[in-house]
């Protein structure tokens, strides 16, 4: 029989030997990617821009030969190269250049590490987008993978940032904050395993469990390495089906609870009026023209967004203008550069007197609303805000598949940042820490 010193001895050098193919791996991703560029930056080479979305083609054309490698060479000669040897030499023809196309921008919004930057294939983009027009797929709920800074370490969890009323998430009791940590029995790779590890050591030499307590709690830490899916194949389960079941274990308050969810469409009005309160769960587009309908001739009202992941920022500012007289808005783009001015549209008087309600299931573009808000007179109510508030832009693909592009942070009226709460843009390191302090 192996004594446990053995034992552990195995169980170290398969840590490491996972560790190593799990670099392996991600290494070979990125270079995947990156070659699948190719396509993608030889098509502006020929003049060709189809497979870049609408909304990226003026960027492309503008950055040119601008856009430089760290040799010095032209970004453009280097996929032009790429691309050509990929046509030349692989070992079938390539007919459809637009996986590749796929491939390339996801392995470079990925590669930026940015919270709120991040590719979505067909399916997930699609139940996303219904989301904010009132339409809930999977479990019902809407999940956002972000950076935190806990203690000494960066994590990267899975975090519900909303709900839908009436969805099998809110019947399981699945509250926006939760960290999603299994699914499917698979562990959602969300941070290092490395202080767990190091923490039931100590517990063990200090005799605070036993030898046996310590090797159960160690081959469970290994079996979420073995079972470990990353955060886009845990997000479709759950929100890009309709069908079947799901088992999710939650993380909140450091206690797990699993959950077994039969997966469906839940519908729910993003705008509507109950009594004296409009209660606001999405900016969906015509958020203004549905706000202005419901306030028609009220002197007062309460808008409650609480359970509100936001929307896109356009229909945000055209809702705030059905509320508040023009306001000048800041969101700081660049660190080290002056926050640039973002001034909503002018709206028609008279506007009604506003008390908000949020919390701190109010996240990312409703943050700014709530700002915007406080900072023309409304009385604000309820607890401090998530601290997501980052700029968010959305970009469609020809494949049905998006991605989304952080632009900056959004600010308060006396210009700090809505990002908070130990929410990051990025992995915390020492100059980017210095860049968000700014």
């Amino acid at each position: 029989m192996r004594t446990h010193e053995g034992a552990l001895l195995r169980i170290a050098v398969n840590e490491d030997r996972k560790r190593f193919w799990t670099v392996c791996w991600l290494a070979g991703s990125l270079a995947i990617g990156v070659i699948a560029g190719g396509g993608l930056r030889a098509g502006y080479e020929r003049g060709d821009t189809s497979a870049f979305p609408a909304e990226m083609r003026g960027a492309v054309a503008e950055a040119g030969d601008r856009m430089l490698l760290a040799d010095g060479r032209p970004a453009p000669e280097y996929f032009e190269n790429v691309q050509r040897i990929i046509q030349r030499h692989f070992v079938e023809p390539v007919a459809d250049e637009t996986p590749l196309a796929d491939g390339a921008v996801k392995g470079m919004v990925e590669d930026l590490n940015t919270t709120g930057t991040d590719f979505y294939k067909p399916e997930l983009w699609s139940a996303m987008r219904d989301y904010y027009q009132g339409r809930a797929h999977g479990i019902g709920a809407l999940v956002q993978l972000v950076r935190m800074q806990r203690g000494d370490e960066t994590v990267y969890p899975l975090v519900v940032i909303a709900v839908a009323e009436g969805s099998p998430a809110d019947e399981a009791g699945i509250r926006p904050g939760d960290w999603i940590e299994f699914v499917n029995g698979h562990w959602v790779g969300s941070r290092s395993l490395r202080p767990e590890w190091e923490a039931l050591h100590e517990q063990r030499d200090k005799g605070e469990i036993t030898q046996e307590e310590f090797r159960e709690r160690l081959e469970a830490l290994y079996e979420r390495v073995d079972t470990m899916i990353f955060w886009d194949k845990a997000m479709h389960e759950l929100l890009a089906e309709d069908r079947g079941t799901v088992e999710v274990t939650t993380l909140r308050d450091g206690k797990e609870r699993t959950h077994r969810l039969a997966r469906r469409v839940t519908s729910f009005e993003p705008i509507e009026l109950s009594g004296d309160t409009v209660r606001i769960r999405t900016f969906p587009k015509g958020a203004a023209e549905r706000l202005r309908s419901l306030l028609a001739g009220r002197e007062s009202v309460t808008l409650d967004v609480r359970n509100n992941p936001g929307g896109a920022q356009e229909d945000v500012l055209e809702a705030l203008s059905v509320l508040v007289p023009s306001q000048t808005l800041f969101v700081r783009q660049r660190p080290g550069e002056a926050p640039k001015a973002l001034k909503t549209p002018a709206g028609e008087p008279p506007h009604p007197k506003l008390t908000v309600i949020a919390d701190a299931t109010t996240s990312r573009e409703a943050e700014m609303f709530v700002a915007a808000l406080r900072a023309a007179g409304a009385d604000v109510r309820g607890e401090e805000t998530l601290g997501l508030g980052i700029q968010v832009a959305r970009y469609d693909l020809p494949s049905g598949a998006g991605y989304t592009v952080t632009r900056g942070v959004y600010l308060d009226a006396e210009k700090s940042p809505l990002l908070r709460n130990g929410y990051l843009l990025r992995p915390a390191t020492a100059s980017h820490a210095e860049e968000e302090q700014q």
